[in-house]
């Protein structure tokens, strides 16, 4: 989220109530009520009033007409923050024209992006580690390294099932559909190459293959599981 400094940088810069007559039409449009139609300028003056902004719908029409010679109306900050509020924007977003809202939002999912790319980083810290503690109760105890091979071994059965049943229902008539059905009956494991394609094994049996793996946890494979792959 923008910092309040770089917000009244730009409420400075670009700010004016002049362009809250055009913003204060379009989010007003942009809103609708249970019957899915756009708030009128009186459905607007009605849930201000109730937010506690008495205001009627002449009103309104004079706020959103500001920009004309006759009939329009200056709105003191403390209505600009109730359209705000009743509306479920900034009052930046009121105050600044079009294209410095744009750059506001544009701004606000780079630093989303930055907060996000900066978690997941840290939670591969946290998985890694989480991990190499696990490998070594496992190194230490047969019974916990059976216990956590059992059910991979049961995941994985399960996993191969259920991709299996997909791929016999997506056959194209029944006789290859009763040739699939067969095949999967036969040994699960032996689905065609490219089945398992687009069918992510779960964070289980991917922390559990990692656990019984020999290798340590290379960055490569926490980029794969980032990405959702093992």
């Amino acid at each position: 989220m923008e910092s309040w400094q770089e917000v009244s940088e730009l409420i400075t810069q670009f700010g004016d109530e002049r362009n809250l007559a055009g913003r204060l039409r379009k989010l007003r449009e942009s809103k609708v009520d249970e019957n899915g139609r756009p708030w009128s300028q009186e459905e607007l003056a009605r849930r201000m009033t109730a937010a506690g902004y008495p205001m009627t719908h002449t009103s309104v029409w004079k706020i959103e007409n500001a920009d004309k010679k006759s009939g329009g109306r200056s709105v003191p900050i403390g209505e600009a923050i109730g359209f705000a509020r009743v509306l479920g924007v900034s009052l930046a977003e009121l105050l600044l024209p079009e294209s410095a809202v744009t750059e506001l939002a544009v701004w606000r999912a780079f630093q989303d992006t930055t907060e996000a790319l900066n978690e997941v980083r840290r939670q591969r810290a946290v998985y890694a580690g989480g991990i190499e503690r696990v490998r070594a109760a496992v190194a230490e105890s047969s019974g916990i390294r059976s216990r956590i091979a059992d059910y991979l071994e049961s995941a994985e059965a399960d996993r191969l099932r259920q991709i299996g049943d997909v791929w016999i229902n997506d056959a194209d008539d029944e006789t290859e559909r009763r040739t699939r059905a067969q095949l999967v009956a036969q040994d699960p494991r032996r689905l065609p190459a490219g089945v398992e394609d687009g069918y992510a094994p779960t964070p289980a049996i991917v922390a559990a293959r990692h656990v019984l793996a020999d290798d340590p946890i290379a960055p490569s494979i926490l980029v794969k599981i980032s990405e959702g792959g093992a």
